[in-house]
């Protein structure tokens, strides 16, 4: 997500920082074991310093994962989760290196050791989850294959956690880990990562809000509302606008078998479509396996939920800021949540701009159109499968953006630009980006809620 300029350039800095820490990390090393600076790049060194980087790095994909509400006060969560997909694919090109320079300069005349087969082992795991990691879990398939169900490739996913036990193991057994500091720095950042995973996959669920399913609403028939109960503890009552939450369904297996062979405990990420203050909803579509599930849950099934996470809300902006939303199908579900939250319609001007298959699918915009009736917002929906009259369009176009921030008052007053929040498909993701590009929108000024499985 992108928010204030701000908050992009905290974001850009922590950024750097993560992925500058490699650099301590072998200076600790080099610090008084160098005679010039020219020998950094003699391979045996170049080894190190790739082997450190990669090692420091792949705890960091530790800590980006375990959801520290801490970070997430610098950087959103999506945010995180693109930084720990980025540094995977760099990981494994520092590992690669590590290891080719590594197999030329030692193994050839030293053999195997144990802290040898320990590094080997890491490299192993590393290779065989990695791609499942980088092509399955973001909901890819594989030579048009369908890809495996998702509560299995996330078990899977957890041997990385493994992988990780071996490579710390193999670092600080290392001959190069020569000093007291280099070791202290090894283990710690090791403990430190892996304790906030271990904290992440066993005591933060304990800490999950204990729901009950209360109503399932059928708005299409492929898109439905869920509505839950149950006592929500502080940080729920306390939830934002346009934040989400990861669910977990938990299926009364002999009474509900068919239904519970595509619902497994894993935790799926829903936004939450109703504001603070009101009952606790998600609206969701029926695209794959799980989702399509959902609707068939017998009333009073139990839920865990853990959050609330996200930042797809006017955070740190000043009041009057001019907000404009473009949503696409159900990406309407974070944008319901900060509309029909009273405190920020009264703080903000507010467009929308929503693209629907057809009129079915505006009923998972529950209300929307009575506050545009009452103008407190501007609003405009577009119909992608239906007919239209000459010249009036089929999508949302660079005419109709512009259309809305006539409305916001853009060019006319204090504020050159709208904070542009969006949601939808990547390819209508893409699209928007596009139109704002051409408008002249800078790209700090729009927050993305990305989909995911």
């Amino acid at each position: 997500m992108r928010e204030s300029s701000g908050a992009a350039g905290r974001i850009v800095i922590l950024s750097v920082l993560f992925f500058l820490l490699p650099m301590f990390f072998a200076s600790l090393y080099f610090a008084g074991n160098l005679y010039s600076a020219a020998e950094i790049v003699e391979p045996y060194n170049l080894s190190i310093f790739f082997g450190a980087a990669a090692y420091v790095l792949f705890m960091g994909q530790f800590l980006l994962s375990s959801r520290m509400r801490f970070l997430e006060r610098f950087i959103p969560q999506d945010r995180l989760i693109s930084m720990h997909s980025v540094s995977g694919m760099i990981i494994a090109g520092f590992i690669l290196i590590h290891f080719v320079l590594k197999w030329i300069l030692v193994f050839g005349y030293t053999g195997p050791t144990l802290q040898v087969a320990l590094g080997a082992a890491a490299l192993v795991l590393y290779a065989v989850l990695a791609p499942m990691a980088v092509f399955i879990l973001r909901g890819k398939s594989v030579k048009g294959k369908k890809s495996p169900p998702y509560e299995k490739t996330k078990t899977f996913h957890n041997f990385f956690a493994l992988a990780g036990l071996f490579a710390a193991a193999h670092v600080l057994f290392s001959s190069s880990t020569w000093s007291a500091a280099l070791r202290i720095f090894t283990a710690v950042w090791g403990v430190l990562c892996l304790g906030a995973y271990v904290h992440h996959k066993i005591l933060r669920p304990q800490k999950r809000a204990n729901l009950t399913l209360e109503e399932i609403a059928e708005l299409t028939p492929n898109i439905h509302r869920y509505r839950f109960g149950g006592v929500l503890p502080p940080t729920l009552q306390k939830r934002r606008p346009g934040q989400f939450g990861y669910w977990s369904f938990i299926i009364n297996w002999e009474k509900n078998s068919d239904c519970a062979r595509c619902i497994g405990p894993e935790e799926h990420p829903f936004t939450f479509s109703t504001p603070p203050g009101e009952s606790l909803e998600i609206t969701v579509r029926s695209d794959g396996d799980f989702t399509q599930s959902l609707p068939a849950l017998p009333l009073g099934t139990a839920v865990f939920l853990d959050g609330p996470y996200g930042s797809f809300r006017p955070r740190g902006l000043p009041e009057g800021t001019p907000l404009l939303f473009l949503a696409g199908g159900i990406g309407i579900t974070p944008v319901l949540s900060v509309i029909a939250d009273t405190e920020t319609r009264r703080k903000y001007p507010m467009a929308l701009l929503w693209s629907v298959r057809d009129k079915a699918e505006e009923s998972a915009g529950r209300g929307l159109a009575e506050f545009a009736e009452n103008d407190q917002i501007f609003m405009r929906t577009i119909r992608t499968r239906e007919s239209v009259s000459e010249g009036a369009s089929r999508h949302i176009d660079a005419t109709l953006v512009r259309e809305a921030l006539d409305f916001l008052g853009i060019g006319k007053g204090l504020h050159s630009y709208p904070a542009v929040f969006l949601c939808g498909p990547s390819a209508f993701s893409q699209s928007m980006k596009r139109i704002a590009r051409e408008i002249g929108i800078p790209r700090r000024r729009i927050t993305e809620e990305r989909f995911s499985r």
